[in-house]
């Protein structure tokens, strides 16, 4: 089941991309990226509401709830800092490379997963984690030539640096998101904790906005944009709840890699939509990433 989730999210997760770059040209920064998760927040909240209506008369103790308040709080901070750090990259950067870049997120998941919540890593994962990088690297070089040079220079923009941190944050992310959800953890349901999340998103953009004065703007980014927020924010809803559900009921170093199809789809689809170029090396990048995402999924780890 966890890997219908996670297809679910990464397809939606592409399309509302696509869209938040679109509304990113026209607007300001941060005041899009708080729009964006407030219809996202609208359009959750109620689903979460009969849902803990109906989930209410399974108590949970103590510990579980405690662990549910801490991972909702940790992941939506986490969260905040970044999606700062990707719409930045996104607004700056090149489609098809910055969202790839993005998507090295596997990598950290690897050793989270190994040292800190003690899943199952075998020679086989790593190896394949390896060739994941690898199609990463082609698609992000791709722009300019096969070198080191050229590799430095790329990674050094600041775009493609934001989205790199921002890998590393969504890393630990899934550790909150585990210890929020998790059964053996805080075992909450998992669109109320994504329901939480992004309205701990939502008050630090709000904040960042209203320490620049931008509140004015908020309005009348409503305005102009009400079909596309709703439409990026849908999407959004969507792909939180389905990244949610596939970490609580899978393992942690196979679901964050199976969530990464996101990236051969936005080298694709939005490569093609934004006209990008060097689109048919960026592709065989991907499909090599994706050959190391399938190893990674199916490969039965022996203790």
């Amino acid at each position: 089941m966890w890997i219908i989730y996670s297809l679910i999210a990464a397809f939606s997760r592409t399309i509302k991309d696509i869209g938040y770059k679109i509304i990113l040209k026209e607007s300001d920064l941060w005041t899009s990226a708080f729009s964006i998760w407030v219809v996202t927040l609208i359009i959750l909240i109620p689903i979460s509401l009969v849902i803990w209506q109906i989930s209410n008369k399974h108590s949970r103790t103590t510990n579980q709830k405690r662990y549910a308040i801490w991972g909702a709080l940790s992941c939506g901070i986490l969260n905040f800092i970044a999606y700062a750090l990707f719409v930045y990259s996104l607004k700056n950067g090149d489609f098809s490379i910055v969202v790839p870049l993005r998507n090295l997120v596997p990598v950290f998941a690897l050793f989270v997963g190994a040292f800190i919540l003690k899943e199952t890593v075998g020679l086989k994962v790593i190896s394949a984690v390896v060739i994941v990088f690898i199609g990463i690297i082609i698609i992000h070089i791709s722009s300019e030539s096969f070198s080191i040079v050229a590799l430095f220079n790329s990674i050094t923009d600041k775009a493609s640096l934001s989205a790199f941190l921002c890998a590393l944050v969504f890393a630990l992310t899934i550790l909150t998101t585990k210890y929020g959800t998790g059964k053996e953890y805080g075992n909450m349901n998992s669109v109320i904790f994504i329901t939480y999340v992004i309205a701990v998103m939502s008050l630090c953009f709000l904040l960042l906005i209203a320490i620049q004065g931008n509140l004015p703007i908020i309005a009348e980014l409503f305005k102009n944009h009400t079909q596309s927020l709703i439409f990026v924010g849908v999407l959004g809803a969507i792909g939180s709840a389905s990244t949610t559900a596939a970490i609580k009921v899978g393992e942690t170093i196979k679901v964050a890699p199976m969530l990464r199809v996101h990236a051969l789809l936005s080298v694709v689809i939005g490569g093609l939509f934004f006209h990008e170029s060097n689109l048919p090396i960026r592709i065989i990048g991907c499909l090599i990433l994706t050959v190391g995402l399938i190893w990674i999924v199916f490969i039965k780890e022996k203790k």
